[in-house]
């Protein structure tokens, strides 16, 4: 659904422009869908997929990238399919109906003001228009579509979502996982390293005499400070909330089970021996229905509208030809 307002409509408008000048013979390249007489080219395909095809890049390479890139194009020219369907549909409920066409040229004609307000003056706005390539005339023909798609939109789809409560209720009682959050715990630790001593029996001498002193009562933050052999020794051994979840699985587990300020025995693992205190807990909770209903409700309505605008889609194509060539 479009929503304008003066904060982003220059910027709004330039970005949906960006890259955007008419396909050449050369540039156009094979046909790969017409729907109606109405043709798809694989440079439209291209330009619609460019940002996305960028990203992959970033994460893939390989047959892998190249898997992306199908299947991405795959997607784009479904969604440019999708689009001239709604063009089709939106200019056959306008073309005849002046008032309706009047209405689109207000609302258009305020939204190109307002991007020429935004940069001071239509001689600003052409020369940042020119200097990215962007013909304004152009890009107005798919603006002017874009209000009409979101019209008929409005009236076929948006209007009609509905998301009764009891499917909220429904939804959390189904999805009751969603919502818990988990036994979290802060806490401190010492590591001594079996590589920091010439045996192994020399490091779990050193582990018993810091368990030793703790358990008489020395502060476990000077010890770790002092003793221990990782990163968080400059902090007094302290690892946040956050920080646990990266802690090995063993230690996690082991302070899973202890209580606030209980300190472990001696632990073992590959690289050394280990001693925990707990800080402080946080039980596993779940949040209630209350704190998460408008949550759910929007999920819910985004759900639901995307499945009656693809039905509605469906309904259009139905009185379309529509031929692939992909």
């Amino acid at each position: 659904m479009l929503k304008f307002s003066n904060v982003v409509l220059l910027c709004g408008f330039i970005v949906f422009c960006v890259g955007t000048r008419p396909a050449t013979a050369d540039k156009a390249g094979a046909i790969v869908a017409v729907v109606n007489d109405e043709i798809i080219t694989e440079y439209d395909v291209a330009k619609r997929a460019a940002i996305a095809v960028v990203e992959a890049e970033k994460k893939y390479s390989g047959a892998e990238l190249d898997q992306i890139k199908r299947q991405l194009a795959q997607e784009v020219i479904n969604e440019l399919i999708d689009r001239k369907v709604l063009v089709i549909e939106a200019e056959r409920v306008f073309g005849g109906d002046e008032s309706k066409k009047e209405e689109i040229n207000k609302e258009l004609d305020s939204f190109l003001k307002g991007a020429v307000r935004e940069v001071g003056s239509i001689s600003k706005f052409y020369e940042i228009a020119n200097s990215q390539g962007i013909n304004p005339a152009e890009k107005k023909v798919e603006l002017r579509e874009d209000l009409m798609i979101d019209k008929i939109m409005r009236e076929h789809v948006y209007t009609k979502v509905s998301v009764p409560p009891k499917d909220v209720r429904k939804y959390y009682n189904e999805h009751i996982k969603e919502y818990q959050e988990e036994k979290r715990v802060k806490l401190r630790h010492i590591l001594i390293k079996f590589s920091g001593y010439n045996t192994k029996e020399d490091a779990k001498w050193m582990a018993k005499q810091l368990l030793g002193r703790l358990k008489q009562g020395e502060d476990f933050a000077t010890l770790a400070e002092n003793y221990s052999q990782e990163p968080s020794a400059l902090r007094g051994g302290l690892w946040d909330f956050d920080e646990v979840d990266s802690l090995r699985k063993e230690l996690r587990d082991e302070a899973f089970r202890m209580k606030d300020g209980e300190i472990s025995p001696i632990l073992e693992s590959s690289v050394g021996y280990h001693i925990i205190k707990i800080e402080e807990s946080k039980p596993t909770i779940v949040r209630s229905f209350q704190s998460v209903q408008e949550e759910i409700f929007h999920k819910l309505e985004q759900e639901y509208s995307n499945n009656l605008k693809k039905a509605y889609i469906e309904r259009l194509k139905q009185n379309v030809v529509i031929k692939r060539f992909d």
